[in-house]
């Protein structure tokens, strides 16, 4: 193998590999989107339900506890640092309404830079193919 095509080789692992790892923070970026999606959608539950309605709510890992509604105009929404604060529901609908939307710009330049490097790995694995054809043509 020349020179030529190992540095091309070399080029197309780094890209390939970036490229990889581009495609895990996205699938990651992605179920954070989703979460967030999710919770939005509860938020707008929780508005709609009357106070003292029996509820299930979530401790994660797929375990609910049933619990009674004595608040659908407030929440307490974590601030940093282990720290809670009260939030009406439209507060934390719009501090929510905020991340999914700088999530989705996020995700979308990722996306765009992801093709761009699919791009780039194809040009390279086209050219290296060219240039083994044309060590084996001489």
């Amino acid at each position: 193998m020349n020179e030529d095509i190992q540095k091309k080789y070399i080029e197309f692992q780094l890209f390939d590999q970036q490229l990889k790892q581009f495609q895990q923070q996205l699938m990651i970026l992605k179920q954070q989107l989703t979460e967030l999606n999710n919770l939005d959608e509860n938020l707008s539950y929780i508005e709609k339900t009357k106070e003292s309605s029996k509820i299930m709510a979530p401790l994660g890992a797929g375990v609910y506890v049933k619990a009674k509604l004595e608040d659908n105009k407030n929440v307490l929404m974590n601030v940093g640092a282990k720290t809670l604060a009260i939030k009406t529901l439209k507060e934390s609908k719009d501090i929510v309404g905020s991340q999914i939307k700088e999530l989705n710009k996020v995700v979308s330049e990722m996306e765009e830079e992801s093709t761009k490097l699919v791009a780039k790995c194809d040009e390279l694995q086209l050219e290296i193919q060219q240039e083994m054809a044309k060590k084996q043509d001489k």
